[in-house]
């Protein structure tokens, strides 16, 4: 089937489902249809780490030699940004430029800035990767924490082009601004146990005892998966107080995402790791929710991730009956889950760029975009009816579209 011919296919599904809502069938208000997955063609292999930049998206692709470079694509066009340095990565955007770090010709870990035009190395770091930065709140320096050795960070402050040392750490990482600085989890030097610091870019001190990860601010709280009790979900208010979220409490909670006015993330209560809804005081796990989420992404209202097809709470490859493979993509419109695509190998994430959705399938890059959106009708949608009464209402909405050529469908596209 041709895209022309299944965005008509979702164009009539609409018209539709449209009739269904009227009639009491269940369909989530401002519910957004997607296209079926589509191959994009002249795209670098593997494509990886993606962010928005100028208005284009820019991400980590092979070449046809293999080597990984940095790339941009506008919605139709692919230009290579950087033919000079290899496994770009760690990307943000700051102060009008895009940072991130990559190796030269004689193997050197870089620090870049890219202004949409030309790269500049801010200098060289280390032989490791895993630089991570984040801006200083109310400032034009950005915080970096930057490996240089096996266990070694070294915490720094760039602002105008240079570099100045704040302190030494062994494993800072989760940077996140907060209030008037930046938190981040460490260990100070000759400690084998995390604690949360801060620095305002200037100096650091222990913001409190006791760390956590994938640390996200929300509702003016900063909330993570506390390290000193099996990462279960914890809420630091701003006068640094640290406190159960929830009672009772949500062990391995990570992958804190905001999507509409709730904040989504994967928990594990003594279960499968599935996706919980937090509303600022209850977190309840979703029904129907894929076991071992990951990848969340944001579109609109729509939230997409990956997960397990399987029946069974713990999935071990070739080894567990009736399970499937990992990595499948799904959709999630705050009513409902769908199934988009199968992506075994998927291992890279998920890329959102300019109402588009794209994604590694193992082979090919494929893409998925918002086909048409119900209005908002305002009711309290009946559950229970069955597919009967759905395909009545699709066989008279599909008679009836010649007769309703004046009534038109908002169709929300992209590209």
């Amino acid at each position: 089937m041709t895209v022309r011919a299944r965005r008509l296919a979702a164009a009539l599904l609409t018209m539709a489902m449209g009739v269904c809502v009227a009639i009491g069938v269940v369909a989530p208000a401002n519910a957004t249809t997607f296209t079926s997955p589509v191959e994009i063609e002249g795209a670098p292999g593997n494509p990886a780490s993606g962010i928005e930049f100028h208005g284009k998206l820019y991400f980590s692709g092979t070449d046809q030699q293999g080597d990984r470079r940095l790339y941009s694509y506008d919605g139709s066009r692919f230009r290579l940004a950087d033919s000079v340095h290899q496994y770009p990565g760690n990307f943000v955007v700051a102060n009008d430029l895009l940072f991130y770090s990559a190796i030269d010709a004689d193997r050197t870990w870089h620090l870049l800035s890219y202004d949409g035009t030309d790269w500049t190395e801010m200098g060289a770091t280390s032989e490791y990767a895993a630089i991570e930065s984040r801006p200083l709140p109310s400032s034009t320096d950005m915080i970096l924490a930057v490996p240089v050795s096996d266990n070694e960070t070294r915490l720094e402050s760039l602002s105008q082009g240079s570099t100045t040392i704040i302190d030494t750490y062994r494993y800072a990482t989760d940077l996140v601004a907060f209030g008037n600085h930046v938190y981040f989890t460490g260990m100070p030097s000759g400690t084998n146990y995390y604690q949360m610091f801060r620095t305002d870019g200037t100096t650091s001190e222990l913001a409190r005892p006791g760390a956590g990860v994938d640390m996200t601010v929300w509702n003016g709280n900063l909330y993570l998966g506390f390290l000193d009790q099996n990462l279960a979900f914890y809420r630091m208010k701003p006068d640094l107080s640290l406190e159960p979220a929830v009672i009772p409490n949500i062990e391995y909670a990570f992958n804190f995402t905001p999507v509409g006015d709730k904040l989504v993330f994967t928990g594990d209560n003594d279960g499968p790791q599935v996706l919980y809804a937090y509303d600022g005081s209850a977190a309840t796990p979703i029904p129907g929710s894929p076991y071992r989420v990951d990848d969340l992404t944001v579109i609109g209202s729509d939230l997409f991730f990956t997960g397990d097809r399987s029946t069974v709470q713990v999935c071990a490859r070739d080894v567990t009956p009736n399970c499937a493979e990992f990595g499948h993509l799904y959709q999630f419109d705050g009513a409902d889950f769908t199934h988009i695509a199968d992506t075994p190998g998927y291992a890279e994430g998920l890329m959102a760029f300019g109402g588009r959705l794209y994604f590694d399938e193992g082979t090919r890059w494929m893409m998925i975009e918002p086909a048409a959106t119900l209005p908002n009708t305002g009711l309290d949608l009946a559950p229970g009816l069955g597919a009967s009464v759905f395909l009545v209402a699709v066989g008279l909405a599909l008679a009836g579209a010649v007769a309703q050529r004046r009534r038109r469908i908002e169709r929300a596209t992209t590209g």
